[in-house]
């Protein structure tokens, strides 16, 4: 299991989809691992909702 507590994007870097990109990294990394993902942080937890392919990993329902 894995926990995502949070996520940040330097302000400068924002609005260039460099946070999806790295949630999205994440989740496959864990899914590669085998781990179940618990989405503690709302950008985290939204991004699984807006793609429902990294449903199956959930351990918990994202908050939001």
């Amino acid at each position: 299991m894995i926990t995502f507590t949070h996520t940040a994007t330097q302000p400068e870097l924002r609005g260039n989809g460099l946070a999806g990109r790295v949630v999205r990294q994440a989740l496959d990394d864990a899914r590669a691992a085998s781990l179940r993902v618990v989405p503690k942080c709302w950008y985290v937890a939204q991004f699984i909702d807006r793609h429902p392919e990294y449903r199956d990993i959930l351990l918990e329902r994202p908050i939001g």
